[in-house]
């Protein structure tokens, strides 16, 4: 994997470390149509993968669930915390780290908007 050998003793802790500082959210990717969907097969919720820490993760699953909310028209909140929790989240584990490391650390956030790459839904 090519991982730099000043990195491996960081890698070795992170996998025992507590509480989990490093971990944000996780996300379950399921395909379910309703328990009344015409197709049978979608009556039944079926999980495709398990996504946790991935860069797009957060950001497709507050998009998919807010478009489903549209969609579906089951109310008018996604009743979740996906916009609040990573925020706390965030303040905890920056908090943790710099009384870890004895002085403040500075985050550098990049985003892409409406480049060619760039995906919205319909």
């Amino acid at each position: 994997m090519a991982i730099p050998a000043f990195a491996l003793q960081q890698i070795k802790e992170s996998w025992n470390r507590e509480p989990a500082w490093g971990s944000l959210y996780r996300r379950f990717d399921v395909c379910f149509g309703s328990l009344d969907h015409h197709g049978p097969r979608l009556r039944v919720p079926k999980c495709y993968e398990f996504n946790a820490d991935t860069p797009t993760s957060l950001v497709e699953a507050a998009s998919i669930q807010w478009l489903w909310l549209e969609q579906t028209g089951h109310g008018n909140d996604q009743l979740n915390s996906i916009t609040e929790r990573p925020i706390e989240v965030w303040k905890r584990n920056l908090t943790l780290i710099e009384q870890k490391l004895g002085h403040r650390i500075t985050v550098h956030f990049a985003v892409g908007s409406g480049g060619p790459t760039a995906r919205s839904a319909p």
